[in-house]
């Protein structure tokens, strides 16, 4: 019966999952259409994107990486070595999101700002998409710190389903992010 029931929230879980991912899947199609539009307006301003968002991006990889060996590890039996996994993960996503933070403030330094006088369409294009995108990323980062307590409390006994769901969001955000790493890369400083 309870096995049962968990199966059935798994389902439940994951559908809803990608109701929602094929909404943010959506709203990043519409902001990165926006940008392209909005390019050829004649207002555009190219600048260099700083390096430290690339490293940001290798973050996000290897967190994805860490977080999906962790669940081979805990769909394994082998709790120990998932929950290091699992906690490298979160390390590794704390330094993601600080990692962007460091890339904002290197933009102002440089005089590029997201609103103002001083600001330009490239630019507030930028800040609108990567914050988002953190945005999101903070609901993945809850998301994994529930997986990661409740690993610890052992209570995953009856499987790894709802794992797999954090899991699922976690790589989903990882390749958003290189999208649009890649896609604003593009666009700002081609």
């Amino acid at each position: 019966m309870n096995i049962t029931l968990d199966r059935n929230q798994s389902i439940i879980h994951k559908s809803l999952l990608w109701v929602g991912i094929i909404s943010i899947v959506m709203f990043f199609a519409g902001l990165t259409s926006a940008v392209v539009v909005s390019k050829t307006s004649g207002n555009w301003v190219s600048y260099q994107i700083p390096s430290v968002f690339l490293i940001s991006t290798l973050l996000i990889v290897t967190s994805s990486f860490t977080y999906q060996m962790g669940l081979k590890l805990a769909s394994s039996q082998s709790w120990n070595a998932a929950k290091s996994l699992f906690v490298v993960t979160g390390i590794l996503g704390v330094f993601f999101m600080v990692a962007q933070f460091y890339g904002w403030n290197q933009l102002v330094a440089q005089g590029i700002f997201a609103t103002g006088v001083k600001s330009n369409v490239s630019a507030s294009y930028f800040y609108l998409i990567v914050f988002l995108h953190l945005l999101h990323f903070v609901a993945a980062m809850i998301s994994w710190a529930i997986v990661t307590v409740k690993t610890f409390k052992n209570r995953y006994t009856h499987g790894v389903s709802k794992i797999e769901v954090s899991v699922l969001f976690w790589h989903f955000l990882t390749g958003l992010w290189v999208y649009v790493f890649f896609f604003l890369q593009n666009m700002i400083q081609g």
